[in-house]
């Protein structure tokens, strides 16, 4: 090992007192980076997922899979170190243009990703930071995508720069010391849940609801333990610019969420150790 583990690893999901996930006992993991790839790069070039039977315009604020079979990703990282993606123009992409599983030390920059044909259940469509650590995703352009996410144990980014339509999303995992900084996130009346057509539903498996979808979003363990489990600590947020539109009517009210743009908002820290988001002492359900 290169370094100490970040926290202790129970013997199970249950060793520290936690009721079990989805009714299962896990047993618990270190899961080392053997023999990964390394120093592999993507730059400079246009990709699209073809999809003749489809409509470009129907799949905008849809958040529903269109066509689950051809839910393909853009640019896939998985076992990889010291990688990068620059400059890079995706367009209606199966499912997440840029994604990883198992990645560290990567530069994600100066990228315009538009559009996925999938953005429903099971977690489709997605700028995704996925098991990824000690990365940096800085001037990226996203539009028309479902989240952007650093989820499933991502630790140590940093989101910074970017300018995108939807929300910043810690979606589960026990995600951890994390920064979002200088980023703009105009997110509209249209990115919500209910805006769907066909294979709708969220990525553990639960459907639509009527909810709006805010600049954050932060997995709360008692939604999240469907999928992943609760966040983690000392994600932090910083100077960024967050208006969201809060209803349908165009000309209707926007809210500057976090307006003040040096105060530091940390989630899921109490000062000490790792703390649920709550209210009054009771952690948010959702």
């Amino acid at each position: 090992m290169d370094r100490p583990l970040e926290y202790d690893v129970s013997v199970t999901s249950i060793s520290d007192g936690s009721a079990q996930i989805g009714g299962t006992t896990f047993d618990s993991e270190a899961s080392p980076l053997v023999d990964p790839v390394l120093g592999v790069g993507f730059e400079n070039f246009y990709l699209t997922q073809d999809e003749p039977n489809l409509s470009r315009s129907d799949a905008t604020h849809n958040y529903g899979n269109m066509d689950p079979a051809g839910a393909m990703n853009g640019i896939l990282f998985k076992w990889a170190v010291n990688g990068w993606v620059h400059g890079i123009h995706t367009e209606m992409t199966g499912s997440h243009p840029i994604v990883t599983e198992e990645a560290k030390n990567l530069t994600i920059t100066g990228n315009y990703l538009d559009g996925a044909w999938n953005k429903g259940k099971g977690g489709r469509g997605y700028f995704r930071g996925s098991r990824v650590w000690d990365s940096i995703y800085a001037g990226n352009i996203s539009r028309n995508l479902r989240h952007f996410t650093f989820q499933w144990s991502a630790s140590g980014n940093v989101a910074i720069g970017n300018d995108l339509d939807s929300d910043l999303n810690l979606h589960g995992g026990y995600e951890r010391n994390n920064l979002f900084e200088l980023n703009t996130v105009h997110v509209p009346y249209a990115h919500r849940s209910a805006n769907c057509t066909v294979n709708c539903g969220e990525e553990g498996g639960g459907g639509t609801d009527d909810s709006d979808w805010y600049p954050i979003w932060w997995a709360a363990g008692q939604k999240a333990l469907r999928w992943s489990g609760s966040s983690g600590y000392r994600n932090v947020f910083f100077n960024n610019t967050m208006p969201k539109r809060l209803d349908n009517d165009v000309a209707g009210p926007i809210v500057t969420f976090y307006s003040e743009p040096h105060r530091i908002f940390e989630f899921g820290w109490d000062g000490t150790a790792f703390h649920h988001l709550d209210v009054g002492g009771t952690p948010i359900s959702d």
